[in-house]
């Protein structure tokens, strides 16, 4: 069976891909940067293709040739600069709907979310929550034989999202963070996710129906963080429950953050959604997909925590802020070196090694306002990689310089080289 799933190198779609290729379909995989997708998996089919974009039919009926099932696990926690949560959860993918209408691709399934329709929660008023209900509310009006999953929290041996960062709270020192709510949330191991998606790929399996996707649990968030740090294989350490308008501020900090392009699950959508009810009828899915889905310590236990997960987790909060603070840092430094008393120092030093009394200043000008520029855009996460290059290449020129022409200044109080 030839399987076309968008969304193919995300968390859901890439585990849904690697599961369906095991037992013996043919993938073809969509997504926007496919030169990732095929180093990842050289064995799909790669197809390019942008949700914000590809809002008409007529995008997708090219893509869609002698395709027989068409899965689609695309999504955003929240729109920016970058993403637009309506084109992606409606727009786009109704436009991918009606094409398969067009050309005959009669089932298909939605990775939807649970809380994602009217009247089910504060989750539909949200952004993320309105846009995936008009997505399945675009499915569910065709003549398709069309399965709308909606699972709560999805965890596995990997994480994304929301699962990263409530696992990110385990690896924190001295104490354990967790939402001072006692909502109830009733996670699904991705591997259950994937076996039930299997599943509906059956001739005779249910279609045209919409089902809430849970594990056999019902648990708060820090169970759920609890859990994890056992699997980790941590030390017990307190609870620290983080009062309600604490968690609003540092959410509000990821919006921020997120609409200037970083992928922080850090977000007030996040927030809303777990400060509400998310469980669904376990007998529902239980009698639609045939299985019962493992526990947690059941689907953990059987894929042990190893050092890089351990290492996950106690990095997950270290690394924005390690990156933060080196932006800052540099767009600091710039600024400094703009300030009249800073400015006149670092103009003699050029001038001590061989600038003329004509470049001095304009170099020292463009210096400073290069820092803050590499600052800046590292700050924003703009080709991450390529920023900090420039930056240890700035760096090492600097000091080669600074070295060959004054190397004194090893010495020199404070030991600013040295430093």
């Amino acid at each position: 069976m030839r399987i076309f799933i968008t969304g193919a190198y995300g968390f859901l779609g890439s585990h849904i891909a690697a599961h369906l290729y095991a037992q013996g379909h043919e993938i073809a995989a969509a997504g926007r940067d496919v030169s990732y997708g095929r180093r990842r998996f050289p064995y799909f089919e790669w197809i390019s293709c942008d949700f914000n974009r590809d809002t008409s039919v007529e995008d997708w009926l090219q893509r869609l040739a002698g395709v027989d099932v068409v899965i689609n696990c695309v999504g955003i926690l929240q729109g920016s600069h970058r993403d637009n949560a309506d084109a992606v959860h409606r727009a786009a993918p109704e436009a991918l709907f009606k094409a398969c209408e067009k050309n005959g691709i009669r089932r298909v399934i939605q990775i939807s979310a649970l809380g994602a329709g009217p009247g089910e929660g504060t989750d539909a008023a949200t952004e993320y929550g309105a846009s995936k209900a008009a997505g399945d509310a675009a499915l569910a009006g065709l003549d398709l034989d069309w399965v709308i999953l909606r699972p709560s929290l999805v965890y596995g041996r990997g994480t994304y999202g929301g699962t990263a960062l409530l696992r990110g709270l385990t690896g924190v020192p001295f104490v354990t963070p967790v939402p001072a709510n006692d909502q109830l949330i009733q996670p699904i191991h991705m591997n259950d996710l994937a076996c039930a998606v299997a599943g509906f790929l059956k001739p005779d399996a249910p279609s045209r129906i919409i089902l809430d996707t849970v594990g056999p649990e019902e648990m708060t968030a820090a169970d759920f963080v609890t859990t994890q740090r056992r699997w980790l294989g941590f030390r017990n350490q307190p609870l620290l429950r983080i009062p309600q308008f604490v968690s609003s501020v540092a959410f509000r900090l990821g919006d921020i953050a997120g609409w200037f392009g970083s992928r922080t699950a850090m977000r007030s959508t996040f927030l809303s959604m777990m400060d509400r009810p998310n469980t669904g009828s376990l007998a529902n899915f239980v009698e639609a997909t045939g299985f019962a889905p493992k526990t947690m310590d059941e689907a953990l236990g059987a894929k042990p925590a190893q050092v890089q997960d351990r290492w996950h987790a106690r990095l997950y909060f270290l690394r924005p802020i390690a990156r933060t603070l080196l932006a800052l840092f540099w767009i600091v430094s710039g600024l400094v070196l703009l300030d009249p008393v800073s400015f006149s120092y670092a103009a003699g030093i050029l001038l001590q090694i061989g600038f003329s009394p004509n470049l001095a200043a304009p170099a020292t000008i463009a210096a400073g306002f290069m820092d803050v520029a590499l600052g800046f855009l590292l700050l924003i996460r703009w080709k991450v990689p390529w920023m900090i290059g420039a930056q240890i290449a700035v760096s090492t020129f600097y000091l080669a310089v600074l070295t060959f022409s004054l190397p004194g200044l090893w010495l020199g109080a404070l030991g600013p080289l040295l430093k």
